[in-house]
């Protein structure tokens, strides 16, 4: 599945997955990590968030393609260049930039702060720099702040 997920991402985003994210995948342990919390470091305080569930390629998959679907009829779901990997359970996105200039960095798209429709990046919150960073400061689920 991993091979699929690759050449969908190529195909549809002509951008690649970080190696340390394919390798992850290729380990399938991503349900081990449900629940698992993480540090989001927010300009008017920084708190807890978790992770509700790993998005399976499939899934990740179906982000993409709805949101090319979307950006034909002028709109989208995702904030441009960011690839959703996983989800909290409250609506907000783990992201996975495929921008060139931070391709690997980890955010966590903020959908009470995000505005799509002006392109901004009003709502992503960089947690890290490279997805193998951010997996080694999960840690075993808290209380959300």
């Amino acid at each position: 599945m991993t091979q699929s997920l690759v050449a969908a991402v190529q195909l549809l985003t002509k951008s690649t997955l970080p190696e340390d994210f394919l390798r992850f995948v290729e380990a399938g342990t991503a349900g081990e990590l449900s629940g698992f919390s993480f540090n989001v470091p927010h300009p008017s305080g920084a708190w807890t968030d978790g992770v509700d569930s790993f998005y399976t390629p499939e899934e990740m998959i179906d982000w993409i393609e709805i949101d090319v679907m979307l950006r034909e009829q002028g709109t989208n779901d995702l904030p441009d260049g960011m690839f959703p990997i996983a989800g909290n359970g409250m609506g907000d996105h783990i992201l996975l930039s495929l921008r060139p200039s931070e391709h690997g960095s980890v955010y966590l798209g903020f959908h009470e702060e995000m505005d799509l429709e002006s392109g901004s990046d009003a709502g992503l919150i960089k947690l890290s720099a490279t997805f193998s960073e951010w997996l080694s400061a999960l840690r075993p689920g808290e209380d959300e702040d």
